[in-house]
């Protein structure tokens, strides 16, 4: 678990799987050093107290660890969020379809008729040319 922590120091679920089995270490330990106390020889207790305490010491400090962690991830969560929601806006908002109004009450308008150009009239008359009369 510790290997894999520190190959991923930045994952919430290494962070709290070692926090969860050292808590479970400290609860086992907790229960030794309370029957060593009654049970057993102060030399021996005070020993077990010392680890117990050196135990709650890093529990404290991964717990700590776990707080400053999911702050840092909910930060950033929060942060993604707000872009993919500018994101979908964005795209929303340039891909709206246009409306289009049709009014079937609105007469048929009338086909404009184009321009053609006249051909030149035949039977205009050609100017014609005087030619000197023979003698």
């Amino acid at each position: 678990m510790m290997g894999e922590l520190r190959a991923a120091p930045e994952s919430l679920v290494s962070t709290f799987k070692l926090y969860r089995n050292l808590d479970a270490l400290y609860d086992v330990l907790g229960s030794v050093v309370e029957s060593t106390g009654a049970f057993g020889s102060k030399d021996e207790f005070q020993v077990l107290a010392n680890d117990l305490r050196a135990i709650e010491g890093s529990r404290r400090s991964f717990a700590d660890r776990m707080e400053t962690l999911a702050g840092t991830k909910e930060v950033e969560l929060t942060k993604l969020r707000g872009q993919i929601r500018t994101a979908q806006q964005a795209s929303v908002s340039s891909s709206s379809p246009k409306k289009v109004i049709v009014d079937d009450n609105e007469p048929p308008k009338k086909p404009s008729k184009k321009a053609v150009p006249k051909p030149p009239n035949a039977t205009a008359t050609k100017p014609t040319i005087a030619l000197p009369k023979s003698q």
